[in-house]
Order: structure tokens, then sequence, then C-alpha cells
């Protein structure tokens, strides 16, 4: 959570750089700039409205510069060194303690990162509603995140409730070519073709996942929700077929908690591949 100390340490970007305390006001929250009492930066120690006040001066949170020593032991250093997937600002979180913005409960330790998206918002800062909130990395990029627990990856999820069958695989003579009518397709060398059915059990998932070639998923039954690392998604009911591709990391979901989804699959990819990558979990809530 945020604390004084850490409020004191963005301060003194005040008293030592040419700043305005309008640089530490999010444009859509309901913050104020601090006059400071009717004093300067260099007569104050702290911002004069405090986070989580009626009118706070500071609407931005900061990690924590004073790390623990566990944290240290195990490697931490908060210098030039940290990746550009290491977070280090955001708009500020919303803390446990109900603000009156409307449909937030402000319960910061109430999610984790497989929260649904509607309990997600909870975490989410209150400069943007819930909606989520802009993150700062180390190498000074900024992305909008719609979940808090963003930064660096924590692992890959392993597929739950996600059963395949695997109905043939073979290899091409060559490249291949084609044009005729609507259909083009074209390989730039031998490939592979495999086929397989997948039943999604009731909220069951595959796991974060990319693919090393091109894979046609036509839903049979039920309805599979497919989600992007970006956190969109699209929902795909029986008779519908989506696409993966590019090596682009995705999810596919049965949102359902009574009705099983099955799909066919067919995968291209190269010679002797692997038909599926498991790939970090990029911290999306899930409906």
């Amino acid at each position: 959570m945020f604390r004084i100390r850490r409020c004191s340490s963005l301060f003194l970007l005040l008293k030592t750089q040419d700043l305005t305390s309008e640089v530490f006001i999010c444009p859509s929250s309901q913050g104020e700039r601090d006059t400071f009492e009717s004093k300067t930066s260099q007569d104050r120690s702290n911002f004069t409205g405090q986070p989580g006040t009626v009118v706070p001066n500071l609407t931005y949170s900061y990690i924590v510069p004073f790390p623990s020593q566990t944290a240290m032991d195990a490697g931490f250093k908060l210098n030039y060194t940290l990746t550009s997937d290491f977070a280090i600002a955001a708009d500020i979180n919303p803390g446990n303690k109900p603000t009156g913005t409307a449909g937030q409960q402000d319960n910061i330790k109430g999610v984790d990162p497989k929260s649904a998206r509607k309990d997600m918002s909870d975490g989410n800062s209150n400069n943007h509603n819930g909606d989520g909130q802009n993150v700062l990395y180390a190498d000074g990029h900024v992305e909008f995140q719609n979940t808090p627990f963003c930064g660096m990856q924590r692992g890959t999820t392993a597929a739950n409730g996600f059963r395949g069958t695997p109905l043939a695989r073979g290899t091409t003579a060559g490249a291949m070519q084609f044009n005729v009518g609507d259909v083009k397709f074209q390989t730039k060398d031998r490939v592979d073709v495999a086929m397989a059915t997948v039943t999604i059990d009731p909220l069951g998932h595959s796991g974060w996942h990319s693919h090393p070639g091109v894979v046609l998923v036509t839903v049979t039954s039920g309805t599979v929700t497919f989600y992007q690392a970006d956190c969109s998604f699209n929902v795909y009911p029986a008779g519908s077929t989506f696409v993966e591709s590019n090596g682009a990391t995705g999810l596919a979901r049965n949102e359902s908690a009574t009705v099983p989804a099955v799909v066919y699959v067919t995968y291209v990819v190269p010679v002797g591949a692997a038909l599926r990558i498991d790939q970090p979990d990029p911290g999306c809530p899930l409906a």
C-alpha cells in the first residue's frame, strides 16, 4: 500500500526539479494541485493532501524505494539495470477503504490475478473509474493496464479442463500455393498439417499459449471465449471459426459453468514443430 514515506520520496522531485504540483495530479482524477498552504515546496517535506483524503494532492503510486532485507537478498535493485517489464509507478491504487466512487468497493487486497473482470475493478485505480491504470515502466514507456497485476511476468498458466484428442498429422511433399476463387493458400516450404478435437470443460481453459504456425479452430458445440495478451477477447458460438497465428499469445476459455465446449482444430506448422508453446500469464482478469 501507499505509505507516507513514499509520498515524501515523490515530493523530493518538487524540491529538486523544475516541476509544478500539477504534474502529480491525474487529469481524470478528483485530485487538485497542492498549493502548499500558501508556502512553497521548499518550505515543506510532503504533500498537503495525502492519498486517501477527501481532496488528495497526489494521485500516483510509486514503487517502494526502501526494500526489505529479504528483497535485497533476492537481488532487488532500484537502478538502471531494471528491465522494460518492471513497473515503477502508476495511477494510485484504491486502497481498501471505499471513497464513494460509484461501482467500486476499493479492495486492493481482495483481488488476485485470476479474479473475474467484474471484480478486478475493486483493485484498479479510481482515477479511471476502476477500468485500469496507466503504468510507467523502467524503460520510460507507459501502458494502460486493466489489471493491477502487471509488470514482470509470473510464469505460465497450465491448461485446466482442456482435453485434446489427436486425429492425424502428416507432412506435405513440398511448398504449396493455391489461389482458387475466394481462397488463397501458400507455404514457403514443406509443412506439417495436424488435426485434433478438443473438449473444454465448464469453466475450463487452454492456459496461455502460442503456436509456431497457423491454427484454424472451429467451435462445434458450446461457446468459446478467446483472450488475447492485451486482455481483449472475442466470443465464438457453435458454428463459428477463428484463427490463431503470428505467434500471438492467447487463451481459450469456456465461460459456461454447466455446458462443455467442443472444437475441431487444424494446425499448419513447420515440419516437426511443437503444435503449442506455453507462454507466461500476462495477468489478464478472466470473466
